[in-house]
């Protein structure tokens, strides 16, 4: 993962690059120093990945005496705002369950369960034989009635509401 990052730096390849020598030295140790601010190993994993990219990219400048402390200071920056981010995401999360809640909206399960379901219903549709999509398509989506939608396709009407049903009952059992 992280040979990538090491031609970065231009060293080559025989003589490990200070970014290499980093890695293998504190890694492991920053890993933990970052999940001991974040509580959550994907964010510190994240923390520790965007501190050895900074890293990578500014070890010119960086005196050699210093990388270990240079890295801790970014991981803690990285980990501190990681954490504000998802502490933020979680509150408006909760606001938007508690305002749904207070308007009496569907629950967020609800709302999943829903979308699935549209989902089905979607593959379902897809499944049909061409002239029963055709009718779900202009009675559901178009909004045309089974006198309009007869009188487009040229079709008698009692053929168009069959064509409807056949399509309905399809949907039915597929869902079930």
């Amino acid at each position: 993962m992280w040979r990538g990052w090491l031609t970065v730096t231009g060293k080559s390849e025989n003589a490990p690059s200070p970014v290499e020598v980093a890695y293998r030295e504190w890694s492991d140790a920053l890993l933990r120093f970052a999940w001991s601010i974040t509580r959550d190993w994907s964010l510190a994993s994240d923390a520790v990945s965007a501190a050895f990219l900074a890293f990578a990219k500014s070890v010119d400048s960086v005196e050699s005496d210093a990388h270990k402390a240079w890295l801790y200071k970014v991981v803690f920056r990285q980990a501190v705002r990681l954490r504000e981010e998802r502490s933020q995401a979680v509150e408006v999360l909760v606001e938007d369950l508690a305002s749904d809640f207070l308007r009496g909206d569907a629950l967020p399960l609800n709302r999943m369960i829903e979308a699935e379901n549209l989902e089905r219903i979607g593959v379902c549709i897809q499944s049909l034989p061409e002239e029963q999509r055709q009718m779900i398509q202009l009675r559901i989506y178009e909004g045309m009635t089974f006198s309009q939608i007869a009188e487009q396709l040229a079709i008698p009407l009692g053929t168009a509401l069959s064509r409807m049903r056949l399509a309905i009952e399809k949907i039915r059992e597929a869902l079930q």
